[in-house]
């Protein structure tokens, strides 16, 4: 499940203000009235930069003086959504299958010794 248009429009504003001097800004003061904090937003940030990363666009956020409200009311919304994000994203990441089979020796290759 994708970022809703609500939380991508806040966390445009976020992550600019995240990634620019001076590193704060209407939507962060948001989120610590809300007592919400950047560690909190792990799983919707990494959500964020996969989404702008599958675009080929860089995720530094887009500066906005007045962003919108936050879509979360409380640290436990973001918490459970950002576990809901996360998990999804563990479920889609395949993982290389397990070799089967007897392992063969194989020798390490020979390093030249610095005499030579």
């Amino acid at each position: 499940m994708p970022l809703t248009k609500e939380e991508r429009d806040f966390l445009d504003a976020f992550a600019y203000e995240a990634t620019h001097e001076p590193f704060g800004g209407p939507a962060t003061d948001e989120l610590r009235r809300r007592h919400i904090y950047y560690a909190d937003l792990h799983g919707l940030l990494t959500r964020y930069h996969r989404e702008f990363l599958a675009e080929r666009t860089m995720p530094f956020g887009k500066p906005n003086p007045t962003p919108p409200p936050s879509p979360w009311a409380n640290r436990e919304q973001v918490e459970l959504r950002g576990t809901a994000l996360m998990e999804e994203c563990d479920h889609r990441q395949s993982k290389p299958p397990m070799p089967t089979g007897a392992l063969v020796n194989v020798s390490p290759p020979e390093i030249p010794s610095p005499d030579h």
